[in-house]
């Protein structure tokens, strides 16, 4: 079944200002990928670097207070030596466990001026990173930390290659329908990947990973998701459903759409809320509270200046309509 016009959703009722302070540059405030609530610590992960933030609401604005370096809890990312980027395109929080997932993707060298377009990929193991990050008690600080194999047959990007209905994408770009993680959502020990690409029969895959007690991978289910052929940006747990944030597969202004699913109900959604065709790209999402009421936090690649401001980001805060 195609995707249904919700009869309630969210409108756009004001923004929420993240200050990331000495940390602020062009790079990590235009590629803000995705942002986690735990107790009341805000943490938000870059496509760019291989760095976490973490934020904590002060005088109306989440301000930044701790600059985390991935490399200091997970042991031997590839590409430290040459700063390959982990490409972090989503973040979850779950049970005092900060969730954090690379894309898994390959992509293909860009064009140079007046040359065609370049046969190589890039293959870089550095964004092949699933990382569980144990919390201090307070949420505000990073304990411990397990992480899957970067390759091998316990690798995750090796288990979704092995699937019968992603084997084909393995050797493609993620642009040119690879594939390519972009959502994350955690419970307990049940995790779930949403994928931007492929769009298998024009329907959009989730993945759930069962872990064991020693952070290996007991289980892997797969779901398809009725998003009328776009991908996922990213998911948010909202009860025993689950949000999901859909866009195009490619590079496309829009649309853009907040689905509601269940899981295990069959791949039909509905539609909350969407943004047609718009200069930003809607990247991020999780809920977060304001003046007592909870609301969606979303962050956009390709900010506007208008959005981004020295060392402070422009984030939208959806309520519900009434």
């Amino acid at each position: 079944m195609p995707a249904e016009n919700g009869s309630t959703g969210f409108v756009v009722s004001g923004n929420v200002l993240l200050d990331y302070g000495k940390a602020a540059s062009g790079t990590l405030l235009k590629n803000l990928s995705g942002g986690a609530m735990w107790k009341d610590v805000l943490w938000t992960v870059s496509d760019e670097g291989r760095t976490l933030e973490c934020l904590e609401f002060d005088e109306g604005v989440y301000r930044l207070t701790e600059q985390y370096a991935i490399d200091n809890f997970v042991a031997d990312i590839p590409g430290v030596e040459s700063a390959d980027e982990l490409d972090l395109e989503a973040v979850a929080c779950d049970d005092g466990n900060l969730w954090i997932c690379g894309s898994h993707c390959r992509v293909r060298k860009k064009p140079e001026p007046g040359m065609f377009l370049s046969p190589e990929l890039k293959n870089r193991k550095s964004r092949r990173l699933l990382a569980r990050l144990k919390l201090s008690p307070s949420g505000r600080h990073i304990v411990k930390a397990d992480w899957l194999p970067f390759e091998g047959p316990e690798a995750l990007r090796t288990m979704l290659e092995q699937d019968a209905y992603l084997q084909p994408f393995r050797e493609l770009p993620s642009k040119e329908s690879g594939i390519d993680i972009e959502g994350l959502a955690a419970r307990g020990n049940h995790v779930f990947l949403g994928l931007r690409g492929p769009t298998i029969d024009n329907y959009a895959v989730l993945v759930e990973l069962t872990l064991l007690g020693d952070f290996k991978v007991g289980a892997m289910n797969r779901f398809f998701v009725d998003l009328d052929g776009l991908g996922i940006r990213d998911l948010a747990w909202t009860g025993e459903q689950m949000l999901i944030l859909a866009g195009p597969m490619g590079d496309a202004s829009g649309p853009f759409r907040i689905h509601r699913w269940e899981p295990g109900k069959g791949p039909s959604s509905t539609i909350l809320y969407s943004w047609e065709e718009i200069s930003e790209k809607p990247e991020g999402l999780c809920w977060l509270e304001r003046d007592g009421m909870n609301g969606l936090m979303v962050l956009y690649d390709s900010p506007t200046d208008l959005r981004v401001t020295k060392t402070i980001y422009r984030a939208d805060w959806l309520n519900f309509a009434n």
